[in-house]
């Protein structure tokens, strides 16, 4: 079976406000948010966990990382000085998460396009992998 394959964007802060405000100022609807104040406290750390406000691709079966990367930017492309100004403001940070589903006889291709790692770069954001052996 074919790997299947999200991209997400996470913007994350650790101030309370309504993600609404990120949505108007960004142009964006977000696939999931959730205020400061109503996130859950972590238990082994003590501190509540970051509000965030994410953008997720639709799942993509292919050998083809690359193929969530391009879906992910098509979306965001036009907003991303939006973006930038976003974390600026509310002091927030970026991470770019590729959830990759995949059987260990058939894994996908890890490869990342020069565009999508300059996206990363210009939200000086981080980057994960998350892989999850089928």
């Amino acid at each position: 079976m074919e790997p299947e394959i999200t991209a997400t964007l996470v913007l994350c802060f650790d101030t309370d406000f309504e993600m609404e405000k990120i949505t108007k100022a960004i142009g964006l609807q977000p696939t999931s948010s959730q205020q400061y104040s109503l996130c859950r406290v972590n238990p082994v750390t003590m501190e509540r966990n970051c509000a965030y406000w994410e953008i997720q691709t639709d799942t993509i079966k292919s050998y083809d990382s690359e193929d969530a990367q391009n879906q992910l930017l098509s979306m965001i492309q036009d907003s991303l000085g939006r973006i930038k100004e976003v974390l600026h403001c509310f002091k927030g940070g970026a991470i770019f998460r590729l959830n990759v589903y995949a059987y260990p006889e058939d894994p996908p291709a890890l490869m990342f396009e020069q565009r999508f790692l300059s996206a990363v770069h210009y939200l000086n954001a981080k980057l994960d992998i998350v892989i999850s052996i089928l």
